[in-house]
């Protein structure tokens, strides 16, 4: 009988959702006055802060100013920032006088904006674009194409630098839209204009439908009357979601810290798939993982030293790896979980890790073998334990030789 294999490589990878902490919940309206926003915070440059403003602003906008014994006044203290307020989410990634100054403290202040949150997430930069000479926008448009924006979920932030803007503050005006061209061509999804375009950074936070244009391919900056040298993309935490047999691939653009993670890289070895645990570690951005669960997992981001991870041979696909013949990608073939052959010309999802084997290696199917770290081998009587269960959750009254869960323990029969 032919056996089936069952690869499940395009189970979904990320799901919306990450670490986020909140800072100040209620509902004020600053104008004319401030109030403290946080005593003492320890804040990192990259974090994102998310204004929650619920009425149309009119003229003013958001600040963030050093703390001040002095209440009673719209800025107090020294100003750090200017946001401009628009209805919905506003963001802000901190730099280092915000980092530096929440220590001690932060003060809320600005004009006629009402704001009901205020929520703290950690964040890591990556690079989009880059160009040191700048481009003048003057009704014209560039696609946003970075493979990195395949990796962007909702709540993530696009920054752009603006190097020069138009002496005319009522001319300059940077638009995202769906199609190239002018500022008429397509949908315009997000304008920022006139005295809210200042030469510095601005952030804006990522929507589904912003989203769903860039990892279409059909996501283009414009507008004129400015310059900008580079857009950069601040990834959160990332939430993966395992499939039902208790394992899924993963890879990243910014470095993880796998603290309370069960996970392992991999390496072929004879026909064999053999695992090395990873757990509590801190991988370098890129860096190919195998992990084992249910549901799904979040994953903390880490700007601190990651470890040297060696005899990795999983690879990272960044959304143009095909299959050849020699991409095998994570699946099931009848009650063994190992890898298999991408099917030829199919495309493997940004994010999803997959090994190369060639030559004398290659087969359809390869296992995960018995020799993985971390995991309890037991050898001899099966009444050692109560309750056997398969990869699949189902429970197996005579088990023979395999892999079941057992206690919420991976358990080996030989």
């Amino acid at each position: 009988m032919k056996r089936r294999i069952l690869l499940f490589m395009m189970t979904a990878l990320l799901s919306v959702g990450a670490w986020a902490e909140n800072l100040w919940s209620g509902e004020a309206s600053p104008s004319g006055w401030g109030f403290v926003l946080t005593e003492a915070k320890s804040m990192s440059v990259g974090d994102i802060l998310t204004f929650t403003i619920t009425a149309e602003p009119g003229w003013g906008g958001i600040t963030l100013n050093t703390i001040d014994t002095s209440p009673g006044y719209a800025s107090p203290g020294i100003e750090l920032k200017a946001i401009p307020a628009k209805l919905g989410k506003v963001v802000c990634i901190v730099d280092d006088a915000i980092a530096t100054a929440a220590a001690d403290g932060l003060w809320l202040g600005g004009g006629n904006y009402t704001v009901t949150s205020v929520d703290y997430e950690k964040a890591v930069g990556v690079n989009l674009y880059t160009n040191a000479e700048g481009n003048a926008m003057n009704y014209y448009s560039m696609q946003l194409s970075s493979p990195n924006l395949l990796y962007a979920k909702t709540g993530d932030v696009l920054r752009v630098t603006v190097s020069d803007v138009s002496s005319n503050e009522y001319w300059r005006k940077l638009i995202l839209q769906d199609a190239e061209g002018g500022t008429d061509a397509g949908n315009t999804l997000y304008t920022c204009e006139n005295t809210s375009l200042t030469a510095g950074t601005l952030d804006i936070r990522l929507t589904d439908e912003l989203i769903a244009k860039a990892q279409a391919g059909s996501l283009y900056i414009g507008g004129y009357e400015y310059t900008f040298t580079a857009v950069d993309l601040y990834l959160t935490s990332p939430t993966v979601n395992i499939s039902s047999a208790g394992y899924a691939t993963f890879g990243y653009p910014v470095a993880l810290d796998l603290t309370g993670i069960e996970a392992y890289t991999a390496a072929v070895s004879g026909d064999k798939v053999v695992l090395s645990s990873v757990k509590g570690k801190k991988i370098p951005a890129n860096t190919g993982i195998i992990l084992e669960g249910s549901g799904d997992v979040t994953i903390s981001l880490t700007t601190e030293t990651t470890d040297d991870i060696t005899g990795n041979e999983l690879q990272v696909s960044d959304g143009t790896v095909k299959g050849d013949g020699s991409i095998y990608v994570l699946g099931q073939n009848d009650d063994k979980v190992g890898f298999g052959k991408l099917k030829t010309d199919d495309v493997l999802p940004a994010g999803k890790a997959y090994l190369i084997v060639t030559g004398s290696e290659s087969r359809d199917f390869i296992a995960l073998g018995d020799d993985v770290t971390g995991i309890q081998q037991v050898k001899g009587s099966k009444s050692q334990v109560e309750s056997y269960y398969d990869l699949q959750g189902r429970r197996v009254a005579q088990p023979t030789k395999g892999l079941y869960i057992v206690n919420g323990k991976k358990i080996i029969i030989k």
